[in-house]
């Protein structure tokens, strides 16, 4: 039987096209190794070792660690690249929700720039997806409830922003208190590794740009105001929303108001 001869890395890398350092590289890495190696270090490589080959280079250029390529190796390759197929898909559902935030980002800065403050205006409205942190009664300050709030969501999410709005319940604004607030959210962000609380319902809203150095109450008093202009019923929760423009929060915030037509 006649042995097959053994090519040196320079003829090696030679034949599958590839850089002699590249050949070390993998060498180093532990990733592909010589057939054999003699006393003096010089390596001695096959040509059925170029499916080998071929596999780590797919491997390492789809992202795979080295570590995975290793485990590969003594494995099964068609369960890494499996494995590897799952990471890419996670990545790329990170990446549209991040494209749709930062739309959703440029939205708000080109509508922002048009609104005119203080100016109701009867929008319609898809159901909102929420998470909602409540804040305990007789709360003294926010700061606990808002630690909560953005613990919980980024141990699971990791969205590029986050909305913070609140809850105003309408028996605190009638009574001319724009302090109260009964709860945080933010809205639901994809890929929802934490599942939603609550959805804010679909339908007609009041929507109004208030200037944030001018009291909140005026703002939920023009909401008010355009209720009873226009025939409609408030629901009991008002909500306040911050306005993102650039990497700092925009000089006003949007408010909003479930309405209904009045009943005969």
């Amino acid at each position: 039987m006649v042995s097959e001869k053994r090519l040196s890395a320079g003829q090696f890398a030679a034949i599958v096209h590839i850089d002699r350092h590249q050949l070390d590289q993998y060498d180093q890495l532990g990733v592909f190794t010589p057939e054999t190696r003699d006393s003096n270090g010089r390596r001695g490589y096959s040509l059925s070792q170029v499916n080998q080959l071929l596999m780590v280079r797919s491997l390492l250029s789809a992202g795979v660690s080295v570590q995975a390529v290793k485990t590969a190796l003594a494995t099964s390759y068609p369960e890494v690249l499996k494995a590897q197929q799952q990471r890419l898909t996670d990545q790329l559902a990170q990446l549209t929700a991040a494209q749709e935030q930062v739309t959703k980002q440029l939205t708000n800065v080109e509508t922002v720039s048009r609104a005119v403050t203080d100016e109701a205006t009867l929008v319609t409205r898809p159901p909102v997806d929420v998470w909602t942190t409540p804040v305990p009664e007789g709360e003294a300050t926010l700061t606990p409830t808002l630690q909560s709030h953005v613990t919980r969501i980024l141990a699971t999410q990791q969205p590029t922003t986050m909305m913070i709005g609140r809850v105003h319940p309408k028996t605190a604004i009638t009574d001319g208190d724009d302090e109260t607030v009964t709860a945080l959210y933010t809205p639901v962000v994809a890929p929802r590794h934490l599942p939603a609380d609550e959805t804010q319902a679909a339908g007609q809203y009041l929507l109004l740009y208030h200037d944030r150095e001018t009291p909140l109450l005026a703002g939920f008093e023009q909401l008010t105001k355009a209720a009873e202009n226009q025939h409609l019923v408030l629901a009991n929760q008002f909500y306040e929303e911050p306005v993102q423009t650039d990497l700092a929060t925009a000089d006003v915030v949007r408010l909003l108001v479930a309405v209904r037509g009045r009943t005969a």
